[in-house]
């Protein structure tokens, strides 16, 4: 059984959305980007920053962050977690591939999901 789902200018939803057979319930999408200060990040190890946003989050939301291009290549994002209300928390790791240790203030893209 297949179903399509077609959302113009919806705030809010009742129930929620389910994808998929075995696939959680979605009841809160938020979508937008979020800012970190300038890390230093020595090379071949991470630090954490805090990626703030002006859109409220739950600290159980679930949260996909991208990097733009912004982000010296030898920078990847590891992980992110959100910790409420409008910081998204994420690990940065230093490839050592090119020189430096400062990611620079950065804005990211971010899903995050309830």
């Amino acid at each position: 059984m297949s179903s399509t789902l077609a959302v113009t200018g919806v705030s809010t939803l009742t129930g929620g959305v389910k994808v998929g057979s075995t696939a959680n319930t979605v009841t809160d999408m938020s979508i937008g980007y979020c800012t970190i200060p300038a890390t230093t990040v020595a090379a071949s190890s991470t630090a954490y920053a805090d990626c703030t946003t002006s859109v409220t989050i739950s600290a159980s939301d679930r949260v996909v962050v991208q990097a733009t291009s912004s982000l010296p290549a030898n920078f990847l994002i590891q992980a992110a977690s959100t910790t409420g209300a409008t910081t998204i928390n994420v690990r940065i790791f230093n490839s050592g591939t090119i020189a430096g240790t400062a990611t620079g203030i950065n804005s990211f893209n971010f899903w995050a999901a309830r």
